[in-house]
């Protein structure tokens, strides 16, 4: 039973049109006008009929924000009680949500197996792979390879090189950072470095910030390369695939294409970062911290993590490719190709199985963008010897690329940093299979947080005292995972406009706690979706309804009858 769970009930008029005032708008009465609260968006797949409840709440999510395609799994002590698809893989899910920016174009329907992108929930599947590669490496060596002894690991300076040397050898002291960002760290790496353990990144307590240098700021990469002269440009230019043309030279400049940034770049540039706390004293989520445990793994391993972006056939082979083979017997995807992969930034790479991802960007008043190509960044020598990206980086500024310049449907600004384990695309199944036997990082509200590296840890040898989740976005897709373990939760308690049947997510200010959800129910869910058309009149107000789904559907979770899920319909 619920403790203390208010009724879902209606806002007044005057409340509404307060908030609204407050806020710029009510959420929900965007510029399509009130809709149905549900609309007709086709559904395909089991569905225990104890869970319609559950059910329900995303289709009517994703017909009032207009989301084209999802995909829900939920698991019970192992058994998958439901597996559905909604909407459709291209377009708007409706014809309610058809506009004249967003046509409805029907079509291919989105099945249980569709591949989604899940952002920052393959942090999980990352911290899995890392264990693994470490695990076998610690057992080479004789040396004690449980999840302790991988989590005591030292970064730098342990028994086992995790790191390329020239990154070790920086971090550690004896090279100078390859450029300076005008802190405290210029001439040699945070001695804390030391000090940094796989457990502290792998807990989000390693100290980093959330975000690393820019490398195509001013001469970063060509420090980073060492490409001091004229001709050490000119190879690492050759090197690329032949320009139609080259950059137009005019009086005095000198321009050469370069490879964009790869993963191992962006760690070593942490060797002028200093850390923003002594590691382990503090939690602050960081995609840094999985940067650097995805080249561990990747370096240890000898192998990729994931497939190249643009190279299809790389991942067979891959760390992940391995995991999938070995764990799960997986060789191929019900749908997509690999079940798991890495989702490329380019339409002709990507898997054709998956939705076309989409993003109301109010600029251009499309749900689906298009940005710069930028495969090939360029710099412009300068007469101190500097190679600058400053003029590639100035986007409205005319440039002659060395192709036709163009726009490509990339569904989010990829500028070539590497994408490591927040690209996958997953169908929600073999996630829900992966949820069942590893545990999340983070967890839910109404939990204590010790601190504890729960990231990837088998959940056979571990157990957690509290129900734990992951949330991921991206650009194009937003992702959840949750695990019960029969604890408390919290949750917003998003209330109905008045009049309307919509949810208004501006006056989400109550919550509420739950303690019904069983132990053993394992969910996952993601869109092809993060922001919508009517958000572009607030969008701090969107961004909490693409959050606030995830309370909507733990709270039908809690209405649910568990006793009848599973049993004889």
């Amino acid at each position: 039973m619920l403790s203390a769970m208010p009724r879902r009930r209606a806002t007044s008029r005057l409340a509404a049109l307060v908030a609204g005032l407050a806020l710029g708008m009510s959420f929900g009465s965007g510029c399509h006008g009130d809709r149905p609260a549900r609309h007709d968006i086709p559904a395909d797949g089991p569905l225990d009929p104890a869970l319609e409840g559950v059910d329900d709440v995303v289709v009517r999510v994703m017909s009032q924000l207009c989301i084209g395609a999802g995909v829900l799994a939920i698991a019970r002590d192992g058994e998958v009680v439901a597996a559905r698809g909604y909407g459709f893989r291209d377009g708007p899910p409706s014809r309610e949500c058809a506009s004249r920016r967003d046509r409805f174009a029907g079509g291919a329907t989105t099945l249980p197996d569709t591949p989604m992108r899940i952002g920052s929930v393959g942090k999980n599947i990352g911290a899995i792979l890392v264990r693994r590669v470490l695990r076998d490496a610690l057992a080479a060596e004789g040396l004690p390879a449980d999840d302790a002894a991988i989590e005591a690991l030292p970064l730098v300076g342990g028994p086992l090189r995790l790191l390329p040397p020239r990154i070790e050898e920086t971090l550690l002291g004896p090279r100078a950072p390859a450029f300076a960002t005008g802190g405290d760290c210029d001439a040699r790496a945070d001695p804390r470095w030391r000090e940094v353990t796989i457990g502290h990144l792998l807990s989000h307590r390693a100290g980093l910030p959330g975000a690393g240098p820019d490398l195509l700021a001013g001469d970063r990469l060509q420090a980073l390369r060492e490409l001091w002269t004229r001709e050490a440009l000119a190879a690492e230019q050759a090197a690329l695939m032949p320009p139609r043309r080259a950059i137009r030279q005019g009086p005095g400049r000198d321009g050469y294409f370069v490879a964009p940034p790869e993963l191992a770049e962006g760690v070593l540039a942490l060797g002028s970062t200093c850390l923003r706390s002594d590691p382990g004293a503090r939690a602050s989520y960081s995609n840094l911290g999985f940067d650097v445990l995805s080249l561990v793994a990747a370096t240890v391993g000898g192998r990729l993590e994931v497939a190249r972006g643009g190279d299809l056939e790389s991942h067979d082979g891959s760390l992940l490719d391995a995991f999938l083979r070995d764990e799960l017997g997986l060789a191929a995807g019900r749908a997509s190709r690999h079940g798991i992969s890495l989702s490329h930034p380019y339409l002709e790479a990507r898997d054709p199985a998956e939705p076309r991802y989409r993003m109301w960007t109010p600029g251009r008043r499309t749900y689906y963008p298009e940005y710069d190509d930028p495969k090939r960044p360029y710099c412009i020598l300068q007469g101190d010897g500097r190679c600058t990206f400053d003029e590639w980086r100035e986007r409205g500024r005319p440039v002659n690329y060395a192709w036709e310049r163009e726009r490509l449907p990339l569904s989010y600004e990829w500028i070539g940093a590497p994408v490591s384990t927040g690209l996958l695309a997953a169908e929600a199944p073999v996630l829900l299979e992966i949820v069942g036997r590893y545990w999340l990082g983070r967890v839910m509200p109404g939990g204590h947080d010790d601190g504890a590296p729960f990231y990837g840890r088998s959940r056979a040898l571990h157990q957690s005292p509290v129900n734990r989740q992951h949330g991921g976005n991206l650009a194009g897709a937003t992702a959840w995972a949750g695990q019960f373990v029969g604890a408390p939760v919290d949750y917003a308690v998003v209330p109905l406009a008045a009049g309307s049947g919509r949810y208004d997510f501006a006056v989400a200010t109550e919550s509420a706690r739950c303690t019904a959800i069983p132990a053993g129910v394992d969910v996952v869910v993601a869109f092809n979706q993060s922001y919508s058309q009517d958000c572009h009149l607030d969008g701090e107000v969107c961004g909490a309804a693409y959050d606030l789904w995830r309370s909507l559907l733990v709270e039908a979770l809690c209405e649910v009858d568990w006793d009848r899920v599973g049993g004889e319909s």
